[in-house]
């Protein structure tokens, strides 16, 4: 299914030598995406933490509940239908240099550190709106780190997003 749903299905390596040049021109540029892509996913998991003990002092069990159930059921099946694909990853697929090293070698749809992202994202906006907004743009960044740094392809971010979106609509119901 990777490398099927976007612009660049037949030029994708020349796609990737394109942003793969655009870091290594200038070591700068390649140390912000190391760093946005070690700190988003720690980041958001920390704010999480954060809601969910926010909830628990302020005796909302119901939304802690949602809060924890919800995201750990799409996890949950976005881990079983990843193994059941295991699709390959960009530098398995094509003959490219990751920009940053990565032992996977399966598994690539739907990224999971992207959906865990939109559901922490949508637990944000369903506790208090302007985390949720906050939680947004790390989100963005988590999700264009893993396609610049040559782990994930396009769709399998965008793909994540939207699960990880239409789950997280369930705690507004």
């Amino acid at each position: 299914m990777s490398g099927k749903f976007y612009p660049f299905k037949y030029n994708y390596e020349r796609f990737y030598a394109k942003v793969f040049s655009f870091f290594e021109k200038k070591p700068s540029r390649k140390a912000i995406l190391r760093f946005v892509y070690r700190a988003a996913p720690v980041s958001a998991a920390l704010i999480y933490m954060g809601e969910l003990l926010y909830l628990l002092l302020s005796h909302n069990y119901i939304k802690l509940l949602k809060c924890i159930v919800i995201p750990a059921a799409a996890f949950f099946a976005v881990t079983v239908v990843r193994k059941i694909m295991n699709t390959q990853r960009p530098y398995t697929k094509y003959k490219i240099t990751p920009l940053i090293n990565k032992e996977k070698k399966g598994e690539s749809f739907p990224s999971r550190h992207t959906l865990s992202a939109c559901l922490i994202t949508m637990t944000g906006f369903y506790v208090w709106f302007p985390l949720g907004i906050i939680l947004s743009v790390i989100t963005v960044l988590l999700g264009v780190s893993r396609i610049a740094a040559g782990v994930h392809f396009p769709e399998d971010v965008l793909a994540a997003a939207v699960i990880g979106a239409v789950a997280g609509a369930l705690l507004f119901i």
